[in-house]
């Protein structure tokens, strides 16, 4: 009977403390320890995580919050709002393309329909009246929110809309038609050169030259002043930059995975299936958000 009695205690000693991607109740040892934050740098759960797993908090100055007893290494984050978690420090380097890309299509846009209006065309007539609003209000609503770090999946969903909208417009308009010849000088000394048409109306307009001497059609002008990569293929640009922006694998890819914490219980996932389990949503204060795909019941 002895026997018994301690082969139970040993298989109960050796139990795991959790079963992965699967919510665990703290155990009644854990629950001893207050769940909101017991010191500057750490973050609500982690002193009864360390309890928990036999662990040991990081605190503010280390990249990672939790080691357990096995030495590896855990972000721990507390889901807030619509179970949303954010990830400051490695989430801004996750981004950093993504913003600078967005600010960059964004300028596109801006400058591109100032070349049209410079060129002196006549743009509401080459859009519809539903697009011209959208893109009105995109400029002046949401680009100076998305430079701000301020990017929804409405703004995203905006954006990859107007670029759309472009793409359609002057798609086909490629190759000689966006180039010219220019010849200056005498019937002596004359020079030849071909430019982009983008220079090619630069120097119209510096020579005060009328839209009939360019001989320039306005479809070339508007395929011109809109032809960089985000025009040419939105779809792409979109997946790259906003689908891909960031994945929960990369901003804790130094860690052993994830630990979500909630009063009730804890979470643990594992780096190989972090993915699947928390999705990028958005960005918000220069930093991603990631959404919890299973929430706690």
């Amino acid at each position: 009977m002895s026997l018994l009695r301690e082969y139970i205690q040993s298989v109960l000693t050796e139990a795991p403390k959790y079963k992965p991607y699967a919510w665990t109740p703290w155990s009644p040892e854990s629950q001893q320890v207050q769940y909101k934050p017991m010191g500057p740098g750490i973050g609500p759960g982690e002193d009864r995580l360390a309890v928990q797993l036999d662990g040991k908090v990081q605190g503010g100055n280390v990249t990672y919050d939790i080691v357990d007893a096995e030495g590896r290494k855990w972000e721990v984050k507390e889901p807030g709002k619509a179970w949303m978690i954010r990830v400051m420090s490695e989430g801004r380097v996750a981004i950093a393309d993504t913003r600078a890309a967005i600010d960059e299509a964004n300028r596109n846009i801006v400058q591109g329909f100032s070349k049209l209006t410079a060129a002196g065309l006549d743009v509401e007539s080459m859009f519809t009246e539903d697009a011209m609003q959208l893109i009105a209000k995109y400029i002046t609503n949401d680009v100076p929110m998305m430079t701000k770090g301020e990017i929804p999946k409405g703004r995203a969903n905006r954006l990859h809309a107007i670029l759309t909208i472009i793409h359609e417009i002057t798609k086909g308009e490629e190759g000689e038609s966006l180039s010219k010849t220019v010849e200056m000088g005498d019937e002596e000394h004359t020079v030849k050169a071909t430019v982009d048409l983008k220079t090619y109306i630069r120097l119209g307009n510096i020579l005060q030259m009328d839209r009939s001497e360019l001989r320039v059609e306005d479809d070339q002008i508007l395929a011109a002043a809109f032809n960089e990569d985000p025009f040419k293929d939105p779809d792409r640009f979109m997946d790259t930059y906003w689908t891909k922006a960031a994945t929960a694998s990369e901003v804790f890819g130094h860690t052993s995975g994830l630990i979500l914490v909630h009063p009730e219980g804890f979470r643990v996932i594992p780096l190989a299936g972090v993915d699947k389990e928390v999705t990028f949503s958005h960005i918000s204060q220069g930093v991603p958000f990631f959404k919890v795909v299973r929430e706690l019941n």
